[in-house]
């Protein structure tokens, strides 16, 4: 969960009442957090978005948009993408205290320091497209990166297309 890392350096003693006060508001921000994502995973099942798969990864959701979507050195966002992005442009303004950490992804092809590049420009475009759907910019950010989280194969040109992909992460609320 966002924020709890910097929030733990800060704990109190264990055995302080304090420290009971801690663990029962971040008790309660993880159980807002689940219920949030819960909420969001049903309105993606609802929409039938096939292209887009939703795994809950050691307690972050993340909504994987794949199927072929960027070519090899690109960045650009062709049409099926901004369809599915609109309709999660839907969900997401319907859920107005998501945040989203857009997270570009490359496959293994070219150097990693051009992939870095290109996983960040591929986040960049996938904002840019959510803030063209009204998406307010100042709940989302991005970053690249590059071929370090593959999710298939990368010695196959089939793992190398799920590869180049782009994750949205619910990261926290408002």
């Amino acid at each position: 969960f966002f924020g709890l890392g910097i929030i733990g350096q800060f704990m109190p003693d264990k055995n302080s009442a304090a420290h009971a006060d801690f663990e029962k508001n971040r008790e309660a921000l993880q159980k807002e957090l689940s219920e949030m994502q819960k909420k969001i995973q049903g309105s993606v099942k609802a929409m039938n978005l096939e292209s887009v798969d939703i795994e809950d990864r050691g307690g972050l959701l993340i909504l994987s948009l794949k199927d072929n979507l960027f070519a090899v050195g690109s960045a650009d966002v062709g049409t099926d993408l901004k369809i599915n992005l609109a309709k999660i442009a839907g969900i997401l303004l319907s859920n107005k205290d998501v945040n989203i950490d857009v997270q570009g992804h490359t496959d293994n092809t070219g150097d990693s320091t051009m992939n870095q590049k290109l996983s960040e420009l591929r986040a960049m475009n996938v904002v840019s497209v959510l803030v063209e759907q009204g998406v307010d910019k100042n709940r989302l950010t991005f970053r690249g990166l590059g071929q370090t989280q593959p999710i298939a194969d990368n010695s196959t040109e089939d793992g190398r297309k799920k590869n180049r992909r782009v994750d949205l992460v619910i990261v926290d609320k408002k």
